[in-house]
């Protein structure tokens, strides 16, 4: 109504402004309405050739779960107690996968660090500080040695270093570092995942150098 008297202002005609998800519950797609329409609006149908429908409003949206239940079945993912995490991945599509590849994460944790440093900027805070506050159980990795870091050596695709919540159990190598000598591999951190990457792949380094920041993780314990 607030819409046909905008238009009857402006010298147009009424229902000008009617718009595709009111023109489906007007024509039936999402079920049956309460009341008989109006003849004025019926002629305004059939002038712009749509159609009626009186049919099972849900035959307009095929079952999609099976797709979803196989993706989460090959990713193996938990559907949930009662189904709860199937349904918010079919729901929230693209929501959930990033959720689950953590790229949601990572860009909470961007907004928040550009946050911190907006409201911190005047007290010349540094980056280590910053990262002290975002993340207060963190611990700093340095370079061991000067040289080139390598974060992996992907031999059939590009190398890249890891992103947030990257695991890395005990004995796995975190890091090498190409120096004059030779590659120069570091592991056996213990128990722990990536918060922050402050080296990419392939950035020189200097031995002391910070590269990245992890958080230990709790194993638990046998009795």
């Amino acid at each position: 109504a607030l819409m046909n008297v905008m238009n009857m202002t402006m010298g147009k005609g009424r229902w000008q402004a009617i718009d595709r998800n009111s023109w489906d519950m007007i024509l039936g797609k999402a079920g049956k309405l309460p009341g008989a329409l109006d003849p004025e609006i019926i002629e305004l149908a059939k002038k712009n050739n749509y159609e009626f429908f009186e049919g099972n409003p849900q035959d307009n949206y095929p079952d999609e779960l099976p797709k979803y239940i196989e993706e989460m079945k090959k990713n193996g993912w938990s559907r949930g107690k009662d189904d709860e995490e199937l349904f918010e991945f079919a729901m929230h599509d693209k929501q959930y996968r990033d959720f689950k590849s953590g790229e949601a994460k990572r860009r909470f944790e961007q907004e928040l660090e550009t946050a911190i440093r907006t409201k911190y900027a005047k007290h010349n805070l540094s980056l280590p500080e910053i990262r002290k506050i975002m993340y207060p159980d963190a611990e700093p990795v340095t370079a061991t040695a000067t040289g080139k870091i390598l974060w992996e050596l992907d031999f059939l695709d590009r190398s890249i270093e890891p992103t947030y919540g990257t695991l890395i159990n005990e004995n796995d190598m975190l890091y090498a570092i190409q120096t004059r000598y030779g590659v120069e591999a570091v592991k056996g951190i213990g128990n722990a995942r990536i918060i922050s990457v402050a080296k990419k792949q392939g950035d020189i380094v200097n031995k002391g150098d910070t590269i990245c920041y992890i958080e230990r993780v709790k194993t638990p314990s046998v009795n």
